[in-house]
């Protein structure tokens, strides 16, 4: 029998088929992961096969309920530290060196009615710390919570003022109170003006996924593929030109691009003249809600009593008849238009609405009537995963998908794992 000796070209065609052959996805086993922390239990040294990252809106809204506004600025009294959020709660560290009462407002005016006082930390008593209330009208009366709230009832308007109080050597260790008076209790809100917020006097920002990276003028989200106790990781930051916000998603799929889908996009409205708006009625005659005449780029709504997908960061989202029944807050209608309906601006002429604009621009996010789809240059340079386990994560808290490779040992085990726990 002859032997048959390869050429060098045979070779290098061999070398090529089998390399082809060890890079075909059929012949690894591919699996996929989601979540805002992702930890893999089964995988291999090898990059990812491809990464998605969701979008996020997300904005504060309130009821306006509270009816405490916390005035007070932080600073130390009588061995206690005390620091004032923004929110208006407030944290107590220190051992009082003899009782005293911290004030949180100017006077609360309140009408005849119900009303709850919540906002003590739990476990308060009146030998230690506790938030309570006293009328301005000379009763000397006033009310305590000292943890689980209390409900009291007025006869007649009354001002009065709320207060923490901590007695002589009563050690705070991180102790928060959360000043509120409202007429249901609950849940703690900030004060936002005793009306629902956002509102232009108590503006809420609405957060996407992407931090804005100066150097680049784009939008940064970092990942970062690590070991399990974290001695090692890799790293790598997608730049993208606007941050993703609800609905969209940016999708790696290995190679130099990321394809962006966009469903969402954002305006700022300044009085602009190109922006086009109208004074149109509402209910009553002489009030105006304010329209934008669109070029039919926002999503129209379906029906008049539909609440449409935006976020503002004045006014909160209602339905086109509420809008039109002077309800303050901003609304699309089934041509894609926006209106908004501002208590305080609704005797206004277009001039001065504009103006008013132009002094307090509004943000609003809008849902796209045709999304768009765009492809971004990426480099994703050394991120890489580890064997066996890979904890997968980002800086903006974004919802993420993975789909990598999986050793195989480690998956094997992994699946008779999964099976012996399911015939427990």
């Amino acid at each position: 029998m002859a032997c048959v000796f390869m050429t060098d070209a045979d070779k290098r065609e061999l070398q090529g088929d089998i390399s082809k052959l060890s890079e075909e996805k059929a012949n690894r086993i591919v699996e996929t992961a989601s979540g805002e922390t992702i930890v893999v239990t089964d995988s291999s040294e090898a990059k990812p096969l491809g990464l998605a990252i969701d979008g996020k809106s997300e904005q504060n809204q309130y009821s306006g309920k509270n009816l405490v506004e916390n005035t007070q600025k932080s600073g130390i009294y009588k061995g206690v530290t005390f620091v004032i959020n923004e929110d208006g709660t407030a944290i107590f560290n220190g051992t009082a060196t003899e009782k005293f009462e911290l004030i949180f407002n100017d006077n609360v005016y309140l009408e005849a009615g119900k009303y709850v006082l919540n906002g003590c930390p739990s476990s308060g008593s009146d030998s230690t710390y506790r938030l309570a209330c006293y009328f301005l009208d000379g009763s000397g009366l006033f009310y305590v919570d000292t943890g689980s709230s209390v409900t009291f009832e007025i006869t007649s308007p009354v001002s009065m003022k709320v207060y923490a109080v901590v007695n002589a050597s009563v050690t705070a260790s991180n102790l928060v109170f959360k000043p509120m008076i409202s007429v249901d209790g609950g849940t703690y809100e900030p004060y936002c003006g005793g009306i629902p917020s956002p509102n232009p006097q108590y503006k809420q920002e609405i957060r996407n996924i992407g931090v804005y990276d100066e150097a680049s003028g784009k939008y940064a989200v970092e990942v970062k593929c690590a070991t399990e106790d974290g001695s090692k990781e890799t790293t790598a930051t997608v730049l993208l030109d606007e941050p993703l916000r609800k609905e969209d998603k940016a999708y790696w799929n290995g190679g130099s691009k990321v394809r962006d889908d966009r469903y969402r996009d954002v305006e700022v409205f300044d009085g602009s003249d190109d922006e086009g708006w109208v004074a149109q009625s509402t209910k009553t005659s002489g009030n105006f809600r304010w329209t934008v005449v669109t070029n039919s780029k926002y999503k129209p709504i379906t029906a008049t009593n539909v609440v449409a997908s935006v976020l503002c960061d004045q006014f909160i989202p209602k339905s086109f008849n509420n809008v039109y029944d002077e309800n303050q807050g901003i609304s699309v209608d089934s041509s894609g238009n926006f209106s908004i309906y501002d208590e305080s601006c609704k005797n206004m002429t277009i001039a001065e609405w504009k103006a008013h604009l132009a002094e307090n621009p509004i943000t609003v996010e809008y849902e796209l009537a045709t999304p768009i789809t765009e492809e971004i240059d990426i480099d994703l340079g050394e991120l890489s995963m580890f064997y066996p386990t890979t904890v997968i994560s980002n800086d903006c808290n974004a919802n993420m998908e993975v789909e990598y490779i999986a050793d195989t040992k480690a998956y094997i085990d992994k699946k008779f794992a999964e099976l012996a726990t399911a015939m427990v």
